[in-house]
């Protein structure tokens, strides 16, 4: 009987120890360089040392984040957000600190992205009293574009 409460004993705390891995976590803060104001809702690309992607994330309403459960590695992060440059934050260590915190700054702009503004003559909507006149037709950008 004692063998057996003993067996017992040592099999939960074996277990107990196996699986309390060793876990890392990064946190910061992400913000516009130029103000320093915290930028909410930033989304985070988690990247291993193969550049394969883990998980991604993304920022609270005050441009804190937490990425925690992570295994000792290496890793980097992809900051995108609409109307900012991308920002990447390489080789992140997690194999000697448990905790990394990072601020990072973004900066405002557009780069791969152009804008077409047209004028329409005749107008695609042309308001009259109480009706609503709609016109199209195709045009030479090819088929899916109307005006």
């Amino acid at each position: 009987m004692k063998r057996l409460v003993l067996f017992t004993i040592l099999i939960t705390i074996s277990s107990l120890v196996s699986s309390q891995e060793d876990y890392h976590s990064i946190t910061g803060n992400v913000i516009l360089e130029r103000t320093n104001e915290s930028l909410p809702f930033v989304n985070i690309s988690l990247f291993d040392k193969q550049d394969e992607l883990v998980d991604y994330f993304h920022t609270d309403i005050d441009g804190k984040f937490f990425i925690d459960s992570l295994k000792p590695a290496l890793y980097s992060l992809k900051f995108t957000s609409v109307g900012f440059n991308e920002t990447i934050v390489s080789k992140i260590d997690l194999r000697k600190n448990k905790q990394k915190s990072l601020d990072v700054k973004m900066i405002s702009g557009i780069d791969d992205c152009s804008v077409m503004i047209r004028i329409l003559d005749p107008p695609l909507i042309e308001f009259d009293n109480n009706t609503i006149e709609y016109r199209y037709k195709r045009n030479k950008y090819g088929p899916g574009f109307f005006y």
